[in-house]
Protein backbone atom coordinates (compact mmCIF):
# COMPACT_ATOMS: atom_id res chain seq x y z
CA UNK A 1 0.00 0.00 0.00
CA UNK A 2 1.38 3.57 -1.21
CA UNK A 3 1.51 6.27 1.58
CA UNK A 4 -1.29 8.35 0.97
CA UNK A 5 0.96 11.90 0.35
CA UNK A 6 2.85 10.07 -2.55
CA UNK A 7 -1.04 8.67 -3.67
CA UNK A 8 -2.08 12.48 -3.82
CA UNK A 9 1.42 13.36 -5.52
CA UNK A 10 0.64 11.65 -8.32
CA UNK A 11 -2.40 12.48 -8.35
CA UNK A 12 -1.27 16.32 -8.79
CA UNK A 13 1.20 15.17 -11.13
CA UNK A 14 -1.45 13.52 -13.70
CA UNK A 15 -3.59 16.87 -13.42
CA UNK A 16 -0.91 19.24 -14.16
CA UNK A 17 0.52 16.97 -16.72
CA UNK A 18 -3.18 16.66 -18.39
CA UNK A 19 -3.52 20.50 -18.34
CA UNK A 20 -0.24 21.46 -20.07
CA UNK A 21 -0.79 18.60 -22.74
CA UNK A 22 2.57 17.16 -21.44
CA UNK A 23 4.26 19.78 -21.93
CA UNK A 24 3.89 19.75 -26.22
CA UNK A 25 5.37 22.63 -27.77
CA UNK A 26 3.79 22.49 -31.07
CA UNK A 27 0.50 22.94 -32.40
CA UNK A 28 -1.22 20.77 -34.96
CA UNK A 29 -0.99 21.98 -38.07
CA UNK A 30 -2.21 21.09 -41.70
CA UNK A 31 -3.60 22.55 -44.88
CA UNK A 32 -4.62 22.07 -48.82
CA UNK A 33 -2.60 22.96 -51.73
CA UNK A 34 -4.54 25.15 -53.87
CA UNK A 35 -4.79 27.39 -57.38
CA UNK A 36 -6.47 30.80 -57.02
CA UNK A 37 -10.00 29.87 -57.82
CA UNK A 38 -9.96 27.35 -54.69
CA UNK A 39 -9.60 24.26 -56.70
CA UNK A 40 -7.25 21.87 -55.04
CA UNK A 41 -4.15 20.70 -56.49
CA UNK A 42 -3.59 17.63 -58.47
CA UNK A 43 -0.30 16.13 -59.52
CA UNK A 44 1.39 16.47 -56.00
CA UNK A 45 0.54 13.57 -54.04
CA UNK A 46 3.86 11.85 -52.78
CA UNK A 47 5.95 15.43 -52.78
CA UNK A 48 6.31 17.56 -49.53
CA UNK A 49 5.44 20.94 -48.14
CA UNK A 50 8.25 22.44 -46.24
CA UNK A 51 7.75 25.50 -43.96
CA UNK A 52 10.73 27.98 -42.68
CA UNK A 53 10.66 30.57 -40.16
CA UNK A 54 10.34 33.65 -41.45
CA UNK A 55 12.57 36.06 -39.30
CA UNK A 56 12.07 39.35 -40.55
CA UNK A 57 11.05 41.44 -43.49
CA UNK A 58 11.75 38.99 -46.12
CA UNK A 59 13.87 37.25 -44.31
CA UNK A 60 14.16 32.98 -43.08
CA UNK A 61 15.97 31.45 -40.68
CA UNK A 62 18.63 28.63 -42.07
CA UNK A 63 18.79 27.69 -37.71
CA UNK A 64 15.58 27.10 -36.48
CA UNK A 65 13.73 23.08 -37.71
CA UNK A 66 11.05 23.46 -40.46
CA UNK A 67 8.01 21.69 -40.41
CA UNK A 68 7.11 19.38 -43.12
CA UNK A 69 4.36 16.94 -44.73
CA UNK A 70 3.73 14.75 -47.04
CA UNK A 71 0.71 15.87 -49.88
CA UNK A 72 -1.61 13.92 -51.21
CA UNK A 73 -3.34 13.90 -54.13
CA UNK A 74 -5.83 16.01 -53.13
CA UNK A 75 -3.35 18.59 -51.89
CA UNK A 76 -3.37 17.99 -48.84
CA UNK A 77 -0.74 17.80 -45.64
CA UNK A 78 0.23 17.89 -41.97
CA UNK A 79 2.97 19.43 -40.96
CA UNK A 80 5.59 17.21 -38.03
CA UNK A 81 8.52 19.15 -36.62
CA UNK A 82 10.03 16.16 -34.47
CA UNK A 83 7.67 13.29 -35.73
CA UNK A 84 5.85 12.57 -38.82
CA UNK A 85 2.41 15.06 -37.76
CA UNK A 86 3.84 16.21 -34.51
CA UNK A 87 2.80 19.63 -35.50
CA UNK A 88 4.71 23.01 -35.71
CA UNK A 89 6.10 25.17 -33.06
CA UNK A 90 3.39 28.82 -33.11
CA UNK A 91 5.49 31.35 -35.05
CA UNK A 92 5.80 32.67 -38.90
CA UNK A 93 6.50 31.01 -41.96
CA UNK A 94 7.08 31.00 -45.30
CA UNK A 95 6.20 27.54 -47.56
CA UNK A 96 8.04 26.04 -50.40
CA UNK A 97 6.49 23.03 -52.17
CA UNK A 98 8.99 20.18 -53.46
CA UNK A 99 6.91 18.08 -55.92
CA UNK A 100 7.38 13.92 -55.82
CA UNK A 101 10.55 12.78 -57.48
CA UNK A 102 9.94 10.47 -60.43
CA UNK A 103 11.19 6.79 -60.56
CA UNK A 104 12.96 5.24 -63.05
CA UNK A 105 11.55 6.66 -66.51
CA UNK A 106 8.92 8.18 -65.46
CA UNK A 107 7.64 12.10 -66.48
CA UNK A 108 6.11 13.86 -63.96
CA UNK A 109 4.22 16.81 -65.20
CA UNK A 110 4.91 20.57 -63.67
CA UNK A 111 1.54 21.50 -61.86
CA UNK A 112 2.83 24.44 -60.28
CA UNK A 113 4.40 27.64 -60.75
CA UNK A 114 8.46 26.89 -60.51
CA UNK A 115 9.16 30.38 -57.85
CA UNK A 116 6.45 28.10 -55.48
CA UNK A 117 9.37 25.41 -55.74
CA UNK A 118 12.02 27.25 -53.25
CA UNK A 119 12.24 29.29 -50.22
CA UNK A 120 11.93 33.18 -51.17
CA UNK A 121 11.78 35.87 -48.42
CA UNK A 122 8.88 37.42 -50.25
CA UNK A 123 6.71 34.75 -50.68
CA UNK A 124 3.25 35.16 -48.12
CA UNK A 125 3.54 34.33 -44.42
CA UNK A 126 1.68 31.64 -42.61
CA UNK A 127 1.52 31.72 -39.19
CA UNK A 128 0.47 28.81 -37.05
CA UNK A 129 -0.66 30.00 -33.53
CA UNK A 130 -1.83 27.96 -30.58
CA UNK A 131 -4.11 25.20 -31.31
CA UNK A 132 -5.40 23.99 -34.54
CA UNK A 133 -4.31 25.87 -37.62
CA UNK A 134 -5.34 25.03 -40.91
CA UNK A 135 -4.01 26.63 -43.75
CA UNK A 136 -4.97 27.15 -47.47
CA UNK A 137 -1.36 27.68 -49.77
CA UNK A 138 -2.46 29.48 -52.74
CA UNK A 139 0.02 28.59 -55.54
CA UNK A 140 0.16 29.49 -59.52
CA UNK A 141 -0.39 27.22 -62.19
CA UNK A 142 3.10 25.81 -63.94
CA UNK A 143 3.45 28.51 -67.22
Amino acid sequence: MQPPFRLLSLMILAGVLSLTGCGSKHQSASGQIVFGDGTPVKGLAGGTIAFQKAVGEGELSATTPSPSGLIDANGKFTLGTDAVADGAPVGDYRAVISPPTPSGDEQIPKVIDAKHTRFNGNSPVYTVKKGANDFKVIVDPAK
